[in-house]
């Protein structure tokens, strides 16, 4: 499942690389890795093993452009080969949006990679999910063994479905590149459909709205009357909408204390009060909307490796809803990024808040000399 980052501007979506042990799913990614310019890529993670070389993952996120606003990246993984290692294999299955799945061409290991291909689909109907709902691609990989298996054998046995397939030889880098585009382009396609389909459904649901032709005697003028009546109702309806969400917003208040991490080393300590006072009184005491959108205001005091202290206060924007993934939930967090030209803070800065009965911050500062992050104390870095 693709993730959204609203703060970031960022839709992120996951491919695994998926086969039996040493069939080529590691060197796959490190020829990917050589030939992306280095903007465009990030660090790539690879554990060895006695047996293989990837004991939990490959890591490989890639810049691929914007889709509706949203700048896209593809985080490449790989599972390990090994049997033993299945749990492990589960766990980085989840939320796939598109699958490769490599074949050892060699004979000797034509049984296990009939295996591994029912190992995968058996991971997935854990989570709900089945390769009729996922892009996937096959590859052929070590075609150029003298005892490389046919490939109407490999397609008989593993692709009853006719998925797209590519032969390759991993060790030179043939079929790496063109198995890496055709995956992408497949959830990239997918990804697509899904926004528009999306898309369509509130233009539809917006457009929907109207008013059925009279019955038979109904005159055209009671007509526009009723018309205009349902017109008033609907307004009223989404101000009143509106206004509901605007006051829970401004509710919002949290103070806390926190750990300060300057990348994954605690370096300190500090103190963070956010406050939403973006609400004005009527006549009558009520809330009403519609103050300035600067009076959303975090305020930080906090002390980095005892001599330093860093002291600043921000006005915020909101940024809408964040869904992140905590354990088996999806949880939201409303999000706030500062007022770049008015912010009196280190660079740019954002603010993640999961409400509740004792709201939970955590806020990120980017600047020119270092970027820290401020989490719950005691918590960890775990956003």
């Amino acid at each position: 499942m693709s993730t959204i980052n609203y703060a970031f501007k960022e839709l992120s979506c996951k491919i695994v690389y998926y086969g039996t042990g040493l069939c080529g799913k590691t060197t796959n990614l490190l020829r990917i890795h050589e030939s992306i310019p280095t903007k465009h890529r990030g660090d790539l993670v690879s554990l060895a093993t006695e047996h293989d070389r990837t004991l939990f993952f490959d890591f490989l996120p890639i810049d691929l452009g914007e889709i509706r606003g949203f700048r896209t990246k593809i985080q490449i993984y790989t599972v390990p080969g090994q049997v033993f290692y299945n749990a492990t294999r589960k766990l980085v299955l989840r939320g796939v949006d598109g699958i490769v799945f490599v074949v050892d061409s060699a004979a000797a290991r034509f049984e296990e990679n009939v295996e591994s291909w029912k190992n995968m689909m058996a991971n997935l109907a854990e989570y709900g999910a089945s390769l009729g709902q996922i892009p996937y691609v096959i590859q052929y990989n070590k075609r150029d063994l003298p005892d490389a298996v046919p490939i109407e054998r490999l397609q008989a046995a593993l692709n009853p479905d006719d998925a797209p397939y590519i032969e390759a030889i991993a060790a030179q880098g043939q079929g790496v590149k063109e198995t890496l585009k055709r995956i992408s382009a497949m959830v990239l396609a997918k990804l697509r459909r899904v926004t528009d389909a999306e898309a369509s459904q509130e233009t539809a649901g917006i457009a929907g709205r109207k008013i059925t032709a009279p019955a038979t005697g109904v005159s055209a003028a009671a007509t526009a009357q009723g018309a205009a009546a349902a017109s008033r109702t609907t307004a009223r309806s989404a101000a009143s909408l509106q206004t509901s969400r605007q006051t829970s917003r401004q509710a919002l208040s949290v103070k806390q204390r926190c750990d300060v991490y300057w990348g994954s080393v605690r370096v300190g300590k500090g103190f963070v009060e956010f406050t939403d006072s973006s609400a004005r009184q009527g006549p009558g005491g009520e809330t009403q909307p519609g103050a300035p959108e600067a009076t959303r205001r975090v305020s930080v005091d906090a002390r980095v490796v005892l001599f330093f202290r860093r002291r600043f206060e921000a006005p915020l924007r909101a940024m809408g809803v964040e869904i992140r993934k905590a354990a088996q939930d999806e949880v939201p967090y409303e999000t706030f990024g500062s007022v770049t030209d008015e912010s009196q803070g280190p660079g740019k800065v954002f603010v993640w808040i999961r409400k509740g009965n004792v709201p939970t911050l955590y806020m990120r500062c980017h600047g020119p000399m270092m970027s820290l992050t401020l989490t719950p104390e005691g918590k960890g870095r775990v956003f």
